[in-house]
């Protein structure tokens, strides 16, 4: 192999990362991996989304799982949608669980961000990103 591939390689085992966000019923759902100081000039490599959505409401509640860059407002890379039944539509249901493995590259010296929008005051809405940093 190649030097640049053995770093690579490197990287996707070491430098691994991990966002997680869970907040209160209502609040927006946002994972950020911030530029890592070690690895000042490095890119992130999103590999793994996972996450649940609670909807307490009397409806659907169809979200999107936005993965951005820099922050909650900057280019969106990737997103998908998420629809959740009310739980009194499903019977005691429990939330509406994903994962997804979408290798998102980030720009690089730049945050990522994993957010699930809009909020609501009656969905609970929980996100875990992870991945890894390049450093060539």
């Amino acid at each position: 192999m190649s030097r640049k591939s053995d770093e690579l390689i490197t990287d996707r085992l070491s430098a691994r990362w991990n966002a997680r966000s869970a907040p209160s019923v209502g609040a927006t759902c946002v994972a950020t991996v911030a530029v890592n100081a070690g690895i000042p000039s490095g890119r992130h490599i999103l590999d793994a989304i996972m996450g649940s959505i609670l909807n307490r409401s009397g409806g659907q509640y169809t979200v999107a799982v936005e993965v951005r860059d820099a922050s909650i407002g900057g280019t969106v890379l990737a997103d998908f949608d998420v629809i959740a039944d009310s739980i009194a539509a499903a019977a005691g249901a429990n939330a509406v669980a994903f994962v997804v493995n979408p290798t998102v590259q980030g720009l690089r010296a730049s945050p990522l961000v994993v957010a699930i929008v809009p909020p609501n005051a009656s969905v609970v809405q929980k996100v875990s990103a992870s991945g890894w940093t390049e450093n060539i």
